[in-house]
């Protein structure tokens, strides 16, 4: 009897052993599509490698054509989670399957320290829950960029900068095109010369740079010129008090 058991001991560690070694390297696609019940597994084991450093999913949904995932870091100091190569990875996704998400919006969000510090989005597109600017209830079509699909829409909280920008590998900010900073419900205080502008050196492509202001049209153009001075030919907009798009001494949008 007591060999019998012993068999069968051996054989159940056998199997644990043989099943880990034959099943490891696929376990974290299938926990991540199972875990979700996402209907995009080819995009979601696509993306599985960005979660092997510390990243995890805290929030997933699909509705009314908008895909949001917010993903969470647990040490981000290192700058070495995986987010630069989630946002890499699935813009490469899009070159490689350029037809995959047709109509559908995309919005990926990064937390850390019990806060959403930036998010990117695939379009301008009207999502209550996760809109693609924070704060803002005025027009978006007239920030839409050209092309859809690749993560090309940035927001960031002002004090959330550096969160962004201080990864090493910064290729996840080469199809960035409008980046809007938001001081959540202030002014952008303190950005007032070019070296504090000069992380959008970072932003090769970036076309559009929109501020999130409770200033009148034209009253302090200080934080204007500061940008223009760091990265020349940008179109630089203000959302006064998060409504109102104006464009730098032109006409009102």
């Amino acid at each position: 009897m007591k060999k019998n058991f012993l068999f069968y001991v051996f054989l159940i560690m056998a199997f644990a052993l043989i099943s880990a070694f034959t099943c490891g390297c696929d376990d974290h696609k299938g926990n991540i599509r199972n875990k979700l019940k996402t209907s995009y597994a080819e995009w979601f084991d696509y993306l599985a490698p960005a979660f092997d450093d510390g990243l995890k999913i805290t929030e997933y949904s699909e509705e009314n054509g908008n895909i949001y995932m917010e993903v969470e870091s647990s040490d981000h100091k290192s700058s070495t989670d995986g987010f630069p190569e989630l946002i890499t990875l699935h813009d490469k996704f899009v070159e490689e399957n350029p037809n995959y998400f047709s109509g559908k919006h995309i919005g990926i969000d990064y937390r850390y320290g019990g806060r959403t510090r930036f998010g990117f989005r695939s379009s301008i597109y009207e999502d209550d829950a996760h809109p693609i600017l924070p704060y803002f209830e005025g027009d978006r079509k007239s920030l839409e960029l050209d092309e859809e699909g690749k993560l090309k829409y940035v927001w960031v909280v002002q004090d959330s900068i550096d969160y962004l920008t201080n990864y090493k590998d910064k290729r996840f900010l080469a199809e960035v095109g409008l980046l809007y900073v938001s001081a959540g419900g202030t002014n952008i205080y303190n950005m007032d010369s070019a070296e504090k502008w000069a992380f959008l050196e970072d932003f090769p492509r970036l076309e559009k740079v929109v501020l999130r202001t409770s200033w009148e049209y034209n009253s302090d153009d200080v934080y204007y010129k500061a940008i223009e001075e760091a990265k020349p030919g940008l179109e630089i907009i203000t959302a006064v008090n998060g409504e109102k798009l104006y464009l730098w001494r032109s006409a009102e949008l």
